[in-house]
């Protein structure tokens, strides 16, 4: 497997070694964590973030500079590089990145993307770089303490041109909503839009078909819960409930 670029910073005092210890054991042990390409509404939350990144770019990403943060196992990125963005994936798991420049390279390695063994609260980029920033499932999902999120939030606004843009999209319950987007617009960036996904009876249908008999024909559970078409019905429904009717949210933010 392909050697992987470390970019962590020695100095950086909001390091966690233990938190990073985490996740190199689950990206050893787990095939595809959280199941990102096999449920229907994780599918189009990663069409709904690469359609975001077009729309902040004037619709094209060509030679456009992406840093995805927390990049997993690489879909996002690669997904961003075959679209014509210069993307940076970074991820604080070496064996994600190493899965990730494997996917990458067996996708055919269409555009420019470097993987690297990074972190969130110190992105190893010059201020200025770049044009957008995605932080995906991670600002609440990766349990920050208050000051390793304010790390987060002033390492990206450092890095984002004066006119990028960053894509905060992470999963809670709707009671919480509220207080991510503060934590956001308090930093050094000021929150622009807020877009709910609508997914949260996707989710719910989930973990409900679960505990009955669907699981008992696992095939036909797993056909069920991966259809994306399924997943757009619900959300239908779910956007009924306005933001009550979502778990993941997506805020995008400029510089202050």
């Amino acid at each position: 497997m392909l050697g992987a670029a470390r970019l962590l910073d020695a100095a950086d005092p909001n390091r966690d070694e233990r938190v990073a210890a985490d996740f190199e054991r689950l990206y050893q042990v787990d095939a595809e964590p959280w199941h990102y390409t096999r449920r229907g509404a994780e599918i189009l939350k990663y069409r709904f973030l690469l359609d975001a990144v077009r729309g902040l770019c004037g619709g094209s990403l060509r030679e456009r500079v992406v840093i995805d943060v927390g990049c997993s196992l690489g879909g996002l990125a690669i997904a961003l590089a075959g679209a014509g963005a210069n993307v940076l994936a970074i991820d604080l798991s070496e064996t994600a990145v190493r899965r990730a420049q494997a996917a990458f390279a067996e996708s055919g390695g269409r555009g420019l993307a470097t993987f690297a063994v990074g972190s969130a609260t110190r992105l190893p980029c010059a201020p200025g770089a770049a044009d957008v920033i995605v932080l995906s499932d991670g600002l609440r999902t990766w349990k920050f303490n208050r000051e390793q999120r304010l790390a987060c939030l002033e390492s990206v606004a450092r890095v984002l041109r004066p006119n990028g843009a960053a894509l905060f999209l992470d999963y809670m319950h709707p009671r919480h909503f509220r207080e991510f987007t503060d934590a956001i617009d308090q930093a050094p960036l000021r929150v622009a839009r807020v877009h709910y996904l609508g997914d949260r009876l996707f989710y719910n249908f989930e973990r409900a078909a679960r505990k009955t008999g669907l699981l008992q024909r696992k095939g036909f559970f797993n056909r069920l819960v991966a259809s994306t078409r399924l997943a757009r019905i619900l959300a239908v429904v779910s956007g009924l409930l306005g933001s009550s009717g979502s778990k993941h949210l997506c805020v995008v933010a400029h510089r202050a």
